[in-house]
């Protein structure tokens, strides 16, 4: 009886070791706001909130601009699918679709090119768009890992886009794969 007991205590301090370990890899000041079912994971400040509890991956400013990021996973329809064959497939036709919502689309080649994301090579595309008279500007980052394409966006009004360098950058930098 006394080994079952051992066994089982030695069994609940092991778990509570890895919940703790698991706690500890978020980063300071940073939230997770990835759905429970993603195979990633999403940080953003602590301030913002988040939109895990309505299963998407995500969350949103507390600011007037209401800044968001949010991460879409969508499964390849092509093995060995590279994030440029992504971009040029599959969102650039659609943002630039006759019938669009995004009136106005416009590429911000300056501030494309290569990243990583989650410890893969990926692509940063920017662009900017006017919905409902305001314009936004965006940035999206794709990446592919196990054939399944990760698109993270970070949106927000176009005036307000700069205030965000840091930001995006640490969310960037501590997104990962499970």
């Amino acid at each position: 009886m006394k080994k079952i007991a051992s066994i089982l205590l030695l069994l609940v301090l092991l778990l509570g070791l890895v919940a703790c370990a698991e706690e500890s890899d978020v980063p300071t000041n940073m939230q997770n706001v990835a759905a429970e079912n993603a195979k990633f994971n999403l940080y953003v400040p602590l301030s913002w909130t988040s939109y895990a509890d309505s299963g998407v991956s995500g969350g949103v400013a507390p600011t007037e601009d209401k800044a968001n990021v949010t991460v879409t996973a969508t499964l390849a329809e092509t093995m060995n699918l590279t994030p440029a064959q992504y971009w040029e497939s599959k969102c650039l036709p659609e943002y630039k679709a006759e019938h669009s919502p995004l009136a106005e689309f416009h590429m911000v080649d300056a501030e494309c090119g290569d990243t990583t994301l989650g410890g893969k090579d990926a692509k940063r595309y920017v662009f900017t768009y006017r919905m409902d008279g305001q314009f936004y500007k965006v940035m999206q980052i794709i990446t592919v890992a196990d054939d399944v394409v990760y698109t993270m966006t970070f949106t927000t009004k176009d005036t307000a886009f700069g205030n965000y360098n840091e930001t995006i950058e640490q969310i960037r930098s501590a997104f990962s794969f499970r």
